[in-house]
């Protein structure tokens, strides 16, 4: 189930790019990669997602994404 998150983001061409993340703790992001986008539906159901993978400064490789609909931010994931 995906979470929701805080995140810092800084500007980039055409999208904003995750810096820093926070889940009860900041976690800063060392390389991200993205955003591979999805979106669709229909109607009143329709969704628009900005997926990214990230690697923190802490070794962990995340999934995250950022729902474009509503501006908020989730971890969909970790790798190990």
């Amino acid at each position: 189930e995906p979470r929701a998150i805080d995140v810092e983001t800084v500007q980039r061409r055409d999208h904003e790019a995750p810096l820093r993340y926070h889940d009860g703790t900041w976690h800063s992001l060392i390389e991200v990669a993205g955003p591979d986008r999805l979106s669709g539906g229909q109607w009143d159901r329709t969704y628009a997602r900005e997926y990214y993978r990230a690697l923190t400064d802490e070794g962990v490789l995340i999934w995250m994404y950022r729902d474009a609909v509503h501006g908020r931010w989730y971890v969909h994931g970790y790798w190990d």
